[in-house]
């Protein structure tokens, strides 16, 4: 595409407050800002880029005004659920009189507001964006919002921030889900994300495990996790021409609610990966 981030037409940005928090500030009630100390998983991923994440769902023409409405009124109504996301990140210095002074990070939960932003894709047709092999420069830097933008930033930046492209053909499509990475919006690479079928997957998992010898067979087996990471980083490590001897690593994220003792509800609203 030509037009890269002229592709996006901003029409409104709003600030959404939780809807409790906006029914007591017009009745005269102030509620008390909750801190939420942020956990050493957390803190590892502060200089990690925003998630970015979209949903492409259709719309008739005339209920655009209705839509959008609509949600900014479902999101007040789900910041009450997630009250951090209304909040921002904040520093806290801690004077320790026998060790060096040292300082911790928090959620301020002060209700500040998410951001919502409605604009409109006027060049950017469905096709574009599901269509191409690699993710397009349009929804790298134009359909989500804080492109670049560092978690750590969100001591000034809004923790979360929805933005509503409509396109020119939202009418005539199923929903889809897309997503990008940050690391993409500040590189001229090409980023893709792969999606692996069940019957690719035993196929590689019958192939490596067809490899080992009949001794080790016995008390070696090859799940088909490890065949399908073993599989992308023999083929990330052949694009990147790298030399025998050279070390490299490989890291997966992996969730562990269900692993600590005792275990965290799905539903635990921090990083635990």
């Amino acid at each position: 595409m030509s037009k890269s981030c002229a592709e996006v037409r901003y029409i409104s940005t709003d600030v959404i407050r939780p809807a409790t928090y906006c029914s007591s500030k017009a009745s005269g009630v102030s509620g008390s800002d909750e801190c939420i100390e942020l956990s050493k998983e957390d803190i590892m991923v502060l200089p990690v880029g925003y998630m970015q994440r979209g949903l492409l769902c259709s719309c008739k023409e005339e209920d655009k005004k209705t839509v959008v409405t609509r949600l900014k009124t479902s999101l007040a109504l789900t910041l009450d659920h997630f009250f951090p996301l209304a909040g921002r990140l904040a520093v806290r210095k801690h004077d320790n009189v026998d060790a060096d002074a040292s300082s911790s990070v928090y959620i301020n939960c002060n209700s500040v507001g998410a951001e919502f932003i409605h604009a409109i894709a006027d060049h950017v047709t469905i096709g574009e964006i599901l269509d191409p092999v690699y993710v397009p420069r349009v929804v790298q830097e134009s359909l989500f919002s804080l492109n670049g933008v560092m978690n750590y930033e969100g001591l000034s930046n809004p923790l979360l921030s929805i933005q509503l492209p409509f396109s020119i053909d939202c009418e005539s499509f199923k929903e889809t889900y897309v997503s990008t990475t940050a690391a993409a919006n500040t590189s001229q690479l090409e980023s893709k994300c792969f999606h692996f079928t069940a019957e690719n997957i035993a196929r590689l998992k019958a192939k490596a495990n067809s490899c080992i010898s009949a001794e080790e067979s016995t008390s070696t087996k090859i799940s088909s996790l490890q065949a399908l990471l073993a599989h992308f980083w023999v083929a990330v490590t052949r694009a990147r021409c790298l030399d025998q001897d050279d070390e490299t690593t490989y890291l997966v994220a992996i969730g562990n609610r269900d692993r600590l003792k005792p275990p965290v509800c799905q539903e635990y609203f921090g990083n635990l990966a």
